[in-house]
């Protein structure tokens, strides 16, 4: 009896965590459930050390390999554990079937035959009820078959889905992926009239990541073709942007960034949260900083508002979202976003040539900045 109840209850507790995870996906952190225990607990640490520890190109493989590892591991755990709770209710029942089952081992392989329907007739049901365990196992494997199959095509849709757009962004970032450099390229291609427009673009962008992200916590395993663009490092850059356009800026795109802020902002809080990570509060960029990229804002030809007034509004705006970026960065091994970036550089280095010709720092051309930006590496 205490058999046939294990059975039952384990065979309960997978068909729930398939039913949560494919059929119903709504998960909450506060309910145990084994898929995200078993990918994001048990796989993940010790195989990003491994990965992580290899030379760039094989940890590159094993990173991009990790969701399908994930994925397939999963599978064959609850097929497992399928076949362990239909063959200790087959043990419970053993006197029920042809010839007899008397150990574990049998019950196990009367199970597996029935789930994955071998029919090989080596064990043969004579009452009611270990037909009705035996057509059970066989319609729960059918039933898997089928949900896993669908499964990999929600999968591979939503990731198709994500990578679409930070494929269309990497063309536009150019060859520094921060939201600085985004509004420089748009300002560059007289593109910054339709800012306000790619705003909303990406609003629906970040709702279709948060809804699909949190249905599907195996998605954010998925990688994108390339580490120095992944969809993370993207997301921070528009969020980045988005600030900088509240804050740093008059009279353009402002209320569509604050939409698109709002909704980026709770994206990346709720998927950090849904991976319960650990966030750790981020030290706070300094003036320097934000005074660069002021210079080049308004080198670019936007209006920019005074760094005494708009510093401190910026830099609130960023302590939202910096440090769930940086975790989410760190936990799936991504480059985490810059303010900057490699503009930093090109900052001092015109400072220092103004200076040396006796040219006021505060009309520091861009140009060398913007050239990073005219020719689109499609292939880096």
């Amino acid at each position: 009896m205490f058999a046939a109840l294990s059975g039952i209850s384990l065979i309960g507790l997978v068909l729930f965590d398939i039913y949560q995870t494919i059929v119903v996906p709504r998960y909450k952190p506060s309910t145990f459930r084994l898929a995200p225990f078993i990918v994001g607990r048990l796989l993940w640490p010790g195989y990003r050390k491994v990965a992580v520890g290899q030379t760039c190109p094989l940890k590159d493989v094993m990173l991009g390999s990790f969701a399908s590892f994930g994925f397939v591991t999963l599978f064959l755990v609850w097929m497992a554990l399928l076949v362990l709770g239909f063959g200790l209710i087959f043990l419970a029942q053993g006197s029920e079937v042809s010839p007899p089952i008397n150990d574990l081992p049998t019950a196990l392989y009367a199970a597996g035959s029935s789930i994955l329907t071998l029919g090989s007739g080596d064990a043969v049901a004579l009452s009611g009820t270990a037909r009705l365990t035996a057509i059970a196992a066989a319609f729960t494997g059918i039933l898997i078959m089928a949900v896993a199959v669908s499964f990999i095509f929600s999968l591979q849709g939503a990731v198709q889905k994500r990578e679409t757009m930070v494929n269309t962004l990497e063309s536009r970032l150019g060859s520094s992926t921060t939201g600085l450099g985004l509004m420089l390229r748009y300002k560059e291609l007289d593109l910054a009239h339709k800012l306000g427009e790619s705003f909303n673009q990406w609003e629906l962008w970040a709702a279709e990541v948060l809804e699909s992200h949190r249905a599907f916590p195996l998605l954010s395993y998925f990688r994108s073709a390339k580490a120095c663009v992944s969809w993370v490092t993207i997301l921070g850059a528009l969020l980045d942007a988005s600030a900088l356009t509240i804050a740093a800026t008059a009279g353009e795109a402002t209320g569509e960034a604050r939409l698109f802020f709002e909704l980026a902002t709770k994206t990346v809080q709720s998927l950090a949260s849904f991976l319960n990570l650990k966030v750790e509060e981020e030290s706070q960029i300094t003036e320097e900083e934000y005074a660069q990229a002021l210079t080049l804002l308004a080198a670019a030809g936007y209006k920019v508002r005074a760094q005494k007034d708009s510093f401190q509004h910026f830099a609130g705006l960023r302590m939202q979202y910096i440090s769930h970026i940086r975790a989410l960065s760190t936990h799936l091994v991504n480059l985490s976003p810059s303010l900057l970036g490699n503009l930093a550089a090109e900052v001092r280095l015109t400072a220092v040539k103004a200076e040396s010709r006796g040219t006021s720092a505060d009309v520091i051309p861009v140009n060398r900045a913007r050239k990073q930006y005219r020719h689109l590496s499609l292939v880096r």
